[in-house]
């Protein structure tokens, strides 16, 4: 089956952190579970995940290990490289679609990046997202958006 024809779910950063983090326990193997590949689905994931997660990888007030820009820059590579793993190219009408589901769903602080996912998300038709953080899109429960925690 084509990535095309295949289901398409949209990867938080805390999935792509967590799968790292060796001493997080379940969410690590939960992690590590997601990004197998898979013949039904395709993960996908935006230049923002990827920036928050070179963020969060490379702070130490983020994570209490953090790894080195040259380690994170690797690992984004061979995520990047994966056969199941999409990296979804900015739609024109990102702008709109998020000032929209502003409009909407007004929203304070740090929040707006989540908004700025699922923007993302729906450009592309995806309506589903693998995320740790479930309370973080309690905003667009009302939405179509299906909000899965790994196990």
């Amino acid at each position: 089956m084509t990535q095309d024809k295949m289901q398409k779910s949209f990867l938080d950063t805390n999935i792509l952190v967590y799968s790292v983090n060796t001493e997080s326990g379940d969410k690590h193997k939960a992690s590590l579970k997601i990004l197998r590949p898979s013949e039904q689905e395709v993960l996908c994931v935006s230049d923002q995940i990827l920036a928050e997660f070179y963020s969060v990888m490379t702070s130490s007030s983020q994570v209490k290990k953090p790894i080195t820009p040259v380690e994170t820059i690797w690992r984004i590579k061979r995520l990047i490289q994966m056969p199941n793993i999409q990296l979804l190219p900015k739609p024109s009408n990102l702008t709109n679609s998020l000032l929209v589901l502003l409009e909407n769903h007004p929203v304070t602080g740090a929040t707006v990046f989540d908004v700025m996912h699922v923007a993302t998300m729906m450009s592309h038709g995806i309506r589903r997202i693998y995320t740790f953080n479930v309370d973080d899109f309690a905003w667009c429960r009302d939405m179509d958006i299906e909000v899965i925690v790994p196990e």
